[in-house]
């Protein structure tokens, strides 16, 4: 009897420790086995005339694939045998780093005007090296808001840069326009670009915030030389709330929640502490209940 209590005990708090430290996340942290690992990289010229590169890096084991943490990432631009050092950063927690190349950073071009990005992870004790190239031609890319007789319209230049630094129109290429949602960008349109210019007649009915405020993108995608670009600009174009708008005291997006997911919450949280509170009163009464079975038996 004393033995299937303790078993009893012990089964509970096994219960418990599961059923509260359940994993929920699993990342990577270069352990002591050795791992392959993958880079997988993208790029995207930024209306600032900077660009940003993004890599994430991937270790493979024998059954999964994790995320590398704090992976450090170095990031080269190459010309046939010569080599530049751009800069180096590491990776978080779900094995991704950015790293924006400023721009007068020097890039190394060919002939053509091909700028090519090395991107590497030196080897470790646990992990593999890994390494890719991009090869892109890099592009100036800018977005203008015009706002004429009340007629609002937008003006995207795009010209690639020559070997010589020179201006080379990008042509017969979509442009697509997009403006800030709540939770993402929302795309409004998109146009055609001819001769390194695009102009886009932009909507009259979109709504802003409480005075109007947008924020726009342009955006260049997957060009087959000049990869993606994109310029952002904020612009009071959108209708905004009339002087007599009141805001919802109690809807998901303010300080209030509403009264129904209040009351739901709140009955899970009592059910769920209620269930840990009768085990402990269970575990309670089974060791009394063995304390007593033993005094009964010492006697």
């Amino acid at each position: 009897m004393k033995r299937y209590t303790m078993l009893r005990i012990r089964v509970i708090w096994l219960i418990l420790l599961v059923i509260t430290f359940i994993p929920i996340t699993k990342v990577f942290a270069q352990e002591d086995v050795f791992y392959s690992t993958s880079l997988e990289i993208s790029t995207l010229k930024n209306g600032d005339g900077s660009r940003t590169v993004t890599a994430t890096l991937l270790a493979s084991g024998e059954s999964d694939e994790l995320p590398v943490l704090k992976g450090e990432i170095l990031y080269y631009t190459t010309l046939d045998t010569e080599k530049i050092l751009l800069g180096k950063s590491l990776t978080n927690a779900q094995g991704k780093t950015t790293f924006i190349i400023q721009p007068d950073q020097k890039l190394l071009r060919d002939k053509e005007g091909t700028v090519k990005l090395n991107i590497v992870f030196e080897a470790t004790a646990a992990l593999d090296g890994a390494e890719e190239t991009l090869e892109f031609k890099d592009v100036r890319f800018s977005m203008k808001l015009i706002d004429e007789d009340g007629v609002k319209s937008i003006e995207v230049s795009a010209m690639g840069i020559g070997p010589n630094n020179e201006d080379i129109p990008v042509m017969e290429s979509d442009i697509y326009f997009y403006i800030q949602g709540l939770f993402s960008r929302l795309k409004i349109g998109d146009g055609w670009m001819d001769n390194g210019e695009c102009t886009f007649e932009f909507p009259s009915d979109l709504n802003g915030d409480e005075v109007g405020n947008l924020t726009i993108f342009a955006s260049l995608e997957d060009h087959s030389e000049y990869g993606s670009a994109m310029a952002i600009e904020k612009a009071t174009w959108g209708t905004h709330r009339s002087s007599d708008y009141t805001e919802p005291s109690r809807t998901l997006w303010t300080r209030g929640a509403p009264v129904w997911m209040i009351v739901t919450l709140t009955i899970l949280l009592i059910g769920v502490w209620s269930h840990y509170m009768y085990a402990i009163v269970q575990l309670l009464f089974i060791r009394q209940e063995g304390t007593q079975i033993e005094k009964k038996s010492g006697k």
